[in-house]
């Protein structure tokens, strides 16, 4: 699932977790006051945000903040400012069920090998 969200964000295409939400899905971010509360919003979220960066001059690049652990980390290049996002990614029996978009230092990413240990 963690690789899904890195695939979609690397290539800009929403399509690629869809199979992978709930329908119950909940995405958060510091950076909005609003929560998205379904799969069907996160989608159509996504896939705005995805054509607007296609559209834009500040590309972004993602890759697995660190192996084995439930999160991307999102850079986003706009001329010489780099800014970074964390987007931390919690899975239950294989469906994402929730992503929280944060700065780096301030989300706490989970070791998914402890927890398949338990």
């Amino acid at each position: 699932v963690i690789k899904a969200f890195e695939r979609a964000w690397q290539t800009l295409d929403a399509s690629i977790v869809e199979p992978y939400l709930t329908l119950d899905f909940c995405h958060t971010s510091m950076w909005s006051f609003t929560d998205i509360e379904s799969k069907n919003e996160y989608m159509d979220y996504l896939t705005r945000k995805f054509r607007a960066i296609r559209n834009g001059n500040a590309p972004v690049e993602a890759k697995i903040a660190k192996e084995g652990h439930n999160g991307i980390i999102i850079t986003q290049k706009d001329g010489e400012e780099e800014r970074k996002a964390i987007l931390v990614i919690s899975v239950k029996d294989g469906k994402a069920f929730r992503t929280d978009l944060c700065m780096p230092g301030i989300c706490f990413l989970t070791d998914l090998r402890k927890e398949k240990k338990e």
